[in-house]
C-alpha cells in the first residue's frame, strides 16, 4: 500500500471501518467522478457505470467545491436513488472533507466524498484512488462526470487489463455526442504535448473507422475514461498535483511508460464524452491559460533542461508576436492570457494559480503545487 498523500491515518482508518462494515461483497473496481457544478452529469455517469458491468464496484463522488444550490441538488438525487447508511469526517491535507456512505438500487455502494474547495482534477481524483487502495480494491477507473459508459465497456476494460501482464492503465474508444470518433489512442512528444498517433487525423477526429477488433497499445489514455491498476497508480505517485487540470494525461501517461508500465486501447470497449466541457474550447479563458501554463510544467518535468529552455523560448515567442504587430482584439487577448500564464509558471502559481478564486480553490495547501514537496519531488 502506498503512502498516504491527502488523508490523514486516523481518519483514514475510520474510513476504512465504515466502508468495511457497509460493503457486502468485496469491490473490484471503484470508481472516481468528480462533480463541480454538474450534478446532473455526473447522476448520468453514474447510472451508465451500474448498467455496463455485473461487477461489484464502489461509486466514489469528490464534490468538488460547488455552491450550496448545487450541493443540495447532488445530495437530492442521490437521496432519490440510494439509501445513507453511514458518515465519517476525514482530516486531510486539503482540509476536513464529509464522507457519507450509501447503498444504491442493486446493492451498488456509493461513496460521497464533500470538499468545501475544489481539489482540481489530479488532486481530486488521487483522493479517490488513494481511499480505493486503503479499500484494496485492485482496480479504479476514471472517469469524467460528462462521459458515459456503453454496455459491457466496463467489464470488457476489467478483462483486458488482466489480460496483459505489465499493462495497468486501458482506456475504451471514445466518441463523442454526435458519435464521432473523439480517442482511439495517442503519444507525445517534447514539443506537442499530445496528438492521436493511431489512425490518421485530421485535425478535429479521425478519418476513417478502427480496423480491429482486439486491444493495442498506445502512449497516451484518455483521462475522460481509463482503469488503472490501483496499486500501480499509487505507488507511481498518480496524477501530478501541480497541474491542477489539463496535461494530466500526458504527463502521467508518460511517466508510466518510462518506468516499464503498458498502456491498452480496448476496441471493444466504447464510451462518449462531451469535448471540453471542464475548460471550454481553445480560446475560453480558462483553456488557454491552464493550456499554456500546464505546457511548460509538463515540459519542466519531462524534458532535458535544453529541450525545456527551447519549449520555453517557442511558446514565449508565440504568444509574445501579437503584442508585436498590428493585431488586435480575440487573438491579443489569447496572448495576453498566455503571456500571464507563462509568468505565473516562473513564480511558481502552480496548482489552480491565478484562478485560485474564481475556481474556488484558494485555500488549499500549497504543498500541493511544489515541486519540492516530498509528494512531487521525484517525478523530474
Amino acid at each position: 500500500m502506498a503512502q498516504s498523500r491527502l488523508v490523514d491515518e486516523g481518519s483514514r482508518s475510520e474510513l476504512v471501518d465504515v466502508v468495511s462494515e457497509h460493503v457486502d461483497s468485496d469491490p473490484e473496481v471503484g470508481v472516481s467522478l468528480l462533480n463541480y457544478n454538474g450534478w446532473e452529469d455526473t447522476i448520468g455517469a453514474c447510472e451508465s457505470v451500474l448498467g455496463s458491468t455485473s461487477m461489484p464496484v464502489l461509486l466514489t463522488i469528490v464534490e468538488n467545491g460547488s455552491g450550496e444550490v448545487e450541493k443540495k441538488s447532488l445530495r437530492s438525487a442521490l437521496d432519490e436513488r440510494a439509501t445513507v447508511r453511514n458518515q465519517v469526517q476525514l482530516e486531510c491535507r486539503t482540509g476536513t472533507i464529509t464522507g457519507v456512505f450509501y447503498t444504491w438500487e442493486q446493492d451498488a455502494s456509493v461513496l460521497l466524498l464533500d470538499s468545501d474547495v475544489n481539489l482540481g482534477f489530479c488532486a481530486g481524483n488521487n483522493l479517490a484512488v488513494e481511499c480505493f487502495d486503503y479499500f484494496d480494491i485492485p482496480f479504479s477507473l476514471v472517469l469524467n462526470n460528462d462521459a458515459e459508459l456503453r454496455d459491457g465497456c466496463l467489464d470488457r476494460l476489467h478483462r483486458t487489463i488482466q489480460e496483459f501482464e505489465d499493462v495497468v492503465a486501458v482506456s475504451p474508444v471514445i466518441y463523442d455526442f454526435e458519435d464521432d470518433l473523439w480517442y482511439a489512442g495517442g503519444t507525445y512528444s517534447p514539443w506537442h504535448y499530445q496528438y492521436k498517433d493511431n489512425f490518421e487525423a485530421d485535425g478535429e477526429g479521425y478519418v476513417g473507422e478502427i480496423q480491429t477488433d482486439s486491444p493495442y497499445r498506445t502512449k497516451l489514455y484518455s483521462g475522460a475514461c481509463v482503469l488503472f491498476d490501483t496499486g500501480v497508480y499509487c505507488s507511481e505517485g498518480g496524477m501530478y498535483d501541480p497541474l491542477f487540470i489539463s496535461i494530466d494525461e500526458p504527463e502521467f501517461s508518460r511517466h508510466l511508460r518510462e518506468q516499464d508500465h503498458g498502456i491498452a486501447v480496448e476496441p471493444r470497449a466504447e464510451a462518449v464524452h462531451r469535448r471540453n466541457q471542464s475548460l471550454g474550447e481553445a480560446g475560453s479563458t480558462y483553456h488557454d491559460y491552464f493550456y499554456v501554463r500546464n505546457s511548460l510544467i509538463y515540459s519542466y518535468v519531462q524534458n532535458s533542461h535544453i529541450e525545456h529552455a527551447a519549449f520555453f523560448l517557442r511558446q514565449f515567442v508565440n504568444y509574445l508576436r501579437p503584442f508585436l504587430s498590428t493585431e488586435s482584439g480575440a487573438r491579443s487577448d489569447r496572448a495576453g492570457t498566455g503571456i500571464e500564464a507563462i509568468l505565473d509558471y516562473f513564480d511558481g502559481k502552480w496548482g489552480p494559480g491565478r484562478m485560485a478564486t474564481e475556481l474556488n480553490a484558494t485555500s488549499l495547501d500549497d504543498s500541493l503545487w511544489d515541486p519540492e514537496s516530498e509528494w512531487n519531488r521525484g517525478r523530474r
